[in-house]
């Protein structure tokens, strides 16, 4: 059942793509995301988790009424969240991290391994938030950080003041992105300071650039677009 389902998406994905960029295009993107795939297969054994299934909606153990806004689980590629952690100017934001959709701690994961010392997972679903828990009590283990997993609504969550990089991976709608935003902005006014965003398959970028982050740097890999926004204090 879970093959046919992973099988029904990607075949709709492919229509969806060959209808906006051409057949040529298509089957450069998808031997790209293969490649890709071989070597999230690759990281996950090295790693010794088990991160890379993707988990649908209807699958989820979230509110019904939740998952109108929300996306399914899967993990940004290790080698596009390596390249966007690799852009962070940590002197500039500091080793406080969030990760707004953690899922089961990929990400957290490796930001540790880049050098981030506090580490925040936000997620709705309590199994993927378990699962997050589990990897980073080992990741605690082999680095000195200091890791929170919070099972809550990301719209509830407050940023706290110590805290300047935050991470999506198109985690929801627009629906939920901008009360998640009116909280990132409330917490800059009341305490100034530098932001800066990472916005793997950036979707809803625009309402950053709304509230005065800029657009800094841009990755294309796999049919994705990601993006890293900066919002100044000055």
């Amino acid at each position: 059942m879970k093959f046919l389902k992973d099988l029904k998406h990607y075949f709709g994905a492919a229509r969806k793509h060959v209808k906006s960029h051409g057949v040529v295009k298509t089957v450069r993107t998808a031997f790209a995301m293969m490649a890709a795939r071989i070597g999230d297969e690759i990281s996950e054994r090295r790693y010794g988790v088990s991160t890379s299934q993707n988990i649908y909606l209807n699958d989820l153990d979230i509110d019904e009424e939740l998952k109108k806004h929300a996306a399914f689980y899967a993990p940004t590629q290790y080698s596009i969240l390596k390249s966007l952690l690799g852009r962070v100017d940590q002197a500039r934001f500091g080793k406080a991290f969030v990760d707004y959709g953690c899922g089961r701690g990929r990400v957290l994961m490796v930001a540790a391994r880049f050098g981030f010392l506090d580490l925040t997972g936000i997620e709705l679903s309590a199994s993927l938030s378990a699962y997050a828990k589990t990897v980073m009590a080992e990741v605690e283990q082999r680095y000195e950080v200091s890791t929170t997993i919070l099972c809550v609504n990301a719209t509830e969550y407050k940023v706290p003041a110590t805290t300047s990089v935050l991470y999506f991976y198109n985690p929801f709608d627009e629906t939920v992105m901008r009360p998640v935003i009116d909280n990132i902005m409330a917490s800059l006014r009341e305490n100034p300071r530098d932001m800066c965003v990472i916005y793997a398959h950036d979707l809803h970028g625009e309402i950053f650039i709304e509230h005065g982050f800029t657009p800094t740097y841009s990755l294309e890999q796999g049919g994705v677009r990601s993006r890293i926004y900066i919002r100044s204090s000055g």
